[in-house]
């Protein structure tokens, strides 16, 4: 027993000894950058006298709009039955604001209305459609100024009150009065207000819809202008460049991280912030506008974000301001950090946020620096990723804006997206048999995930726009399944032992297609080389696999082949 007794003492001593040493260690692996130690939060208690507005810094959101008698939502205000799921999401475009004036926002809008053509969605008829758009144009940039907010009222009261009526204000000069009603800047008070300026009080949260404003119209090469996103790691954790505005609003200023906080945070981080809070504002700021507004040039800008990690956006009010520091984040590579919750971010109602952007509310933005801190590579990595995807699927052009709204519309009403176009196999080599034009047709197959899909298509690739056959993230074919779907064609093709055993399930149909996916599908290509007879043998037997779509044979003999040579007949296309 004394035995143990010691035994035990030496095992507390050292035990002891080593909690001692790895005490002692601790900040020798932090200065490592060792990923086992996580640092600190550093605690700024903001200054509770001499603050600008000290009761605001606890606000986390804007208050709640008061209920109002003509509120709107998709259930009381948005008829359905004029949207039948047996067609696609069918749009109009009344006449009457289909201008001809050459200001910008009007070629936007005949851009649009292309657009619409070509998809094969627009309907020349309202009672025929299930959503009427309307664009409401530049006020100050048409011949006609003086009278182009009246027409634009006239044209909207013309518009029957039953009708679904989406009314898209990206108006470029000016914007609506924030303490106007809907109705009175949008149409009517049924309609879906689509804009990036709502006031508190006006915004009906489920119902209308925030973009920012179509600035960028980039063409199919944009991505040569694009920032890498690679390295992971920049010179600086965070990037933040604006001007406080106090503003000369009737309303309370929004909450945001005033001066000081910003001042307190560069001297947590140190040479890891780049933040600049005096710049110069290159055609004013708009006046009564209070928060943090843009400054400097793009080219500034630029710069600024494509050499940090993150980027810092104050959630301020529904504002252009606010959705052009995340849409620019976007674009150069870095992640949107808002802070302040309550304020909707874009399209919302599809795109899952927390996956692309970092929310806090100002509460915690004191230890912002510990929340950015806390990311990994790889999550920082995969976030950029979304972050690219985003931009480019929704934000690039005003057709991607445009599209973006169809997609919030269809995800509220239940229409699956439309399907994939028909495709063309492009002809690579040259056919050294007798071509046929068949052959060469895509083959379309309708999209099977229409209303219920395992895939998040509104936040990965390839994106909403489209119903496809099959994708790489679909789940896998339940074993014992009775493929009863294909069609006659198809099973036609198959082994004969599993036609005739009146049924294809999952495994017999795995085994012989080589593969887990009914639509999987591959092209055979073979390397011959001045051999006749094992090549026409291995034409004969690829031709009896299923799933093949396409045979390529490249001939590796200097010499072409015999013009005598007889090609079997195969079930399949191949190409010499």
């Amino acid at each position: 027993m004394k035995q143990w007794k010691g035994s035990i003492s030496v095992a507390k001593a050292e035990l002891y000894a080593l909690r001692k040493q790895k005490e002692a260690s601790l900040p020798l692996s932090a200065n490592k950058g060792q990923d086992s130690v996580c640092e600190e939060p550093v605690i700024i208690l903001p200054p509770l006298t001499g603050s600008s507005r000290p009761t605001e810094l606890s606000t986390d959101a804007p208050p709640s709009p008061p209920e109002q008698p003509g509120s709107c939502d998709m259930e009381t205000c948005f008829e359905l039955q004029h949207c039948s799921l047996l067609q696609t999401l069918s749009v109009h475009l009344p006449q009457a604001l289909r201008r001809t004036a050459h200001s910008r926002t009007t070629q936007i809008v005949e851009h649009m209305s292309s657009h619409l053509q070509v998809r094969g969605i627009l309907s020349n008829e309202s009672s025929q459609s299930c959503v009427s758009i309307v664009f409401l144009t530049d006020s100050n940039s048409d011949s006609d100024s003086g009278n182009d907010s009246n027409s634009d009222s006239d044209a909207l009261h013309g518009i029957e009150m039953s009708t679904n009526v989406v009314v898209i204000d990206w108006r470029v000069q000016g914007s609506p009065a924030h303490n106007a009603e809907p109705h009175e800047t949008r149409g009517t008070s049924r309609s879906i207000a689509v804009s990036p300026s709502f006031s508190a009080h006006t915004f009906r949260r489920g119902y209308d819809i925030v973009t920012p404003l179509p600035v960028y119209n980039l063409s199919s090469d944009y991505w040569r202008h694009m920032k890498p996103l690679l390295p992971v790691e920049r010179e600086f954790l965070l990037y933040f460049q604006g001007v406080w505005s106090e503003g000369q609003t009737r309303h309370p200023q929004p909450a945001s991280p005033p001066l000081e906080q910003l001042m307190l945070l560069q001297n947590a981080l140190g040479g890891k912030v780049n933040l600049s809070t005096e710049c110069d504002t290159f055609g004013g700021i708009p006046k009564g506008l209070a928060g943090w507004q843009l400054c400097g040039h793009q080219e500034q800008r630029v710069s600024g974000y494509s050499s940090a990690i993150f980027s810092l956006v104050p959630a301020t009010e529904i504002h252009p301001v606010m959705y052009t520091r995340v849409i620019e984040a976007l674009r150069w590579g870095s992640i949107p950090v808002v802070v302040g919750r309550g304020i909707p971010l874009p399209f919302d109602d599809i795109i899952d946020w927390q996956h692309s952007a970092v929310v806090v509310p100002l509460g915690r933005f004191n230890e912002i620096h510990y929340i950015l801190k806390s990311f990994r590579p790889e999550s920082i990595m995969e976030m950029k990723r979304r972050c690219r995807f985003l931009f480019e699927a929704y934000f690039r052009s005003p057709l991607h804006l445009l599209e973006g709204v169809l997609a919030v519309l269809r995800y509220r009403t239940g229409h699956p997206p439309p399907p994939s176009p028909d495709y063309t196999t492009p002809v690579l080599l040259y056919d050294s048999v007798k071509g046929k034009a068949d052959d060469e047709k895509g083959r379309r197959r309708g999209g099977w995930h229409n209303f219920t899909s395992f895939h998040d298509m509104f936040n990965l690739p390839p994106g909403p726009f489209h119903s496809y056959p099959a994708l790489p993230t679909s789940p896998e074919p339940l074993s014992g399944y009775q493929y009863t779907h294909l069609t006659h064609h198809e099973v036609s093709r198959l082994p004969k032992h599993i036609v005739d055993s009146g049924g294809v399930t999952g495994p017999e149909f795995s085994h012989h297609l080589l593969g887990n996916r009914p639509e999987e599908a591959f092209t055979a290509v073979v390397l011959a080389y001045n051999r006749f007879e094992v090549l026409l043998e291995a034409l004969r037997k690829l031709g009896g696999v299923p799933r093949l779509e396409r045979i390529i044979v490249v001939w590796n003999n200097p010499s072409e082949p015999p013009a005598d040579l007889e090609w079997p007949q195969l079930p399949v296309p191949f190409k010499v």
